[in-house]
């Protein structure tokens, strides 16, 4: 009977393990997404240009070129401002339905740090106030908290002074 009993026990114990090694390990779920592609001016972060002629869309994409026209560039040892607090060269919209921190940088192609002079400039400006919120250049970047649906404004200044390569092409990153 005890041996009946253990071998009626190692079965249970068999049984139960072969049971837990066969436990749940996976699910799939499958949910919708809705994930197109829009213009910069309709995009989460909107970039719209202002009225200035060097700050335009093309492609749906927003461009800054000195190059318009029959200009091939800025002066040397000049300083080029392009908008103001009351017209920007362009603006960055939060189209989130929430607040977001936007991160602003500038990376120049060609450095030339032979001189202290910040030769890209963008200053952020608060579209309700007219607060410079801060400066961005070659050099510094920025953290902005935007409230949704919320503008700043984009002065850019570029300051060949001192510069001794003929290109301060580069490219502004806006993350969210």
């Amino acid at each position: 009977m005890r041996l009946k009993l253990a071998a009626i026990a190692l079965g249970i114990v068999i049984v139960a393990s072969a049971v837990g090694a066969s436990a749940f390990t996976t699910a799939t779920v499958e949910r919708d997404a809705n994930l197109s592609v829009a213009t910069d001016s309709g995009g989460l972060v909107g970039l719209t240009a202002g009225d200035s002629g060097l700050v335009t869309t093309n492609n749906d994409q927003l461009a800054i070129d000195v190059t318009e026209g029959t200009a091939s560039g800025v002066n040397p040892n000049s300083t080029l401002t392009i908008g103001n607090k009351s017209s920007p060269a362009f603006n960055i919209t939060n189209n989130f339905p929430n607040a977001h921190t936007f991160n602003v940088a500038y990376d120049m192609a060609n450095t030339d740090n032979a001189d202290s002079t910040k030769n890209v400039q963008f200053e952020l400006i608060n579209s309700s106030s007219g607060d410079t919120v801060a400066t961005v250049n070659e050099d510094s970047g920025n953290e902005t908290e935007i409230g949704a649906s919320e503008t700043i404004g984009v002065i850019v200044t570029v300051d060949s002074t001192g510069q001794s390569t003929d290109d301060l092409s580069g490219t502004l990153n806006v993350t969210a």
